[in-house]
């Protein structure tokens, strides 16, 4: 019997959302297992062909990461700021050769902040009973800087040595090993070319294009090279056979090259 008005409450408990939640993912995750083991081999294949594929890409990218930081280590001493000119080609063969003069003439450039000449030549080098034919480079001073050298072992040439025209020579780590077979090549005496030399330096090798083999090449000073070991005279003074210019730091190196090319062009009477 009802006493008054009032409506009767029907209370009943809906299930909570979270707990079905969880429910279908257990179940989910009960059928995937039941349908993995139901199938393993295949399943198995299948998951070996997912690793060695990524696996795959992952080696190709990190090749191909390394590849470019070798190249960028390679490239950094060189800088992007140098530009080269050589002596030779068949529209400068049989005019006036590139000279200290046109060296010394480039230093005026206002985009140039440093000047390297170059001067190359053949040589033979001998220790004891080990011998290598080897380039051999006369290089000026400041060149370490230019291209960043890195040493093995000892160090550059010292401007003393420039001025005294002394008998040094920086050889490569390769062709230290040749000659000296792993043992220390500091403070050794070598024939370059049948003259007397004391070893200063020992380079690592590096990329810098035909410019100076750093492995199993030579250098000497410039000043020493044109006195004993690289002939260098000519009808328009000392000739070299290249110069590298360095761009100053805010200055493109397109401008650069328009400048010496212009100036190398009017002093050599090049028109064509």
């Amino acid at each position: 019997m009802r006493l008054d008005n009032r409506p009767i409450l029907n209370i009943t408990t809906a299930p909570s959302v979270s707990g079905t939640v969880g429910l279908l993912w257990l179940e989910n995750i009960q059928l995937a297992a039941r349908t993995l083991w139901s199938n393993r081999l295949r399943s198995l294949l299948t998951m070996l062909g997912l690793i060695i594929g990524i696996g795959s890409v992952i080696l190709v990218i990190a090749l191909g990461v390394g590849a470019q930081n070798f190249v960028r280590d390679q490239f950094k001493g060189l800088g992007t700021n140098v530009v080269t000119i050589w002596d030779g080609g068949p529209r400068t063969r049989g005019r006036q050769p590139i000279t200290l003069e046109d060296a010394q003439v480039l230093t005026q450039l206002p985009s140039v902040a440093r000047v390297a000449p170059m001067a190359y030549s053949g040589a033979r080098i001998v220790w004891a009973n080990n011998d290598a034919e080897a380039q051999l480079a006369g290089t000026p001073e400041g060149l370490d800087q230019m291209l960043s050298l890195v040493f093995a072992q000892g160090r550059y040439f010292t401007p003393a040595e420039f001025a005294d025209r002394a008998k040094v020579v920086i050889i490569g780590e390769g062709l230290a090993k040749k000659l000296f077979n792993y043992d220390d090549a500091l403070g050794k005496t070598i024939l370059v070319n049948n003259q007397s030399m004391r070893v200063v330096g020992v380079t690592k090798a590096g990329f810098f294009g035909s410019w100076v083999d750093l492995d199993r090449g030579a250098m000497v000073p410039m000043t020493t090279a044109f006195e004993t070991l690289i002939v260098s005279n000519s009808p328009f003074g000392k000739q070299i056979t290249g110069v590298l210019l360095e761009a100053k730091a805010d200055v493109n190196v397109d401008a650069l090259t328009f400048e010496a090319k212009n100036l190398m062009r009017q002093r050599h009477r090049v028109t064509d």
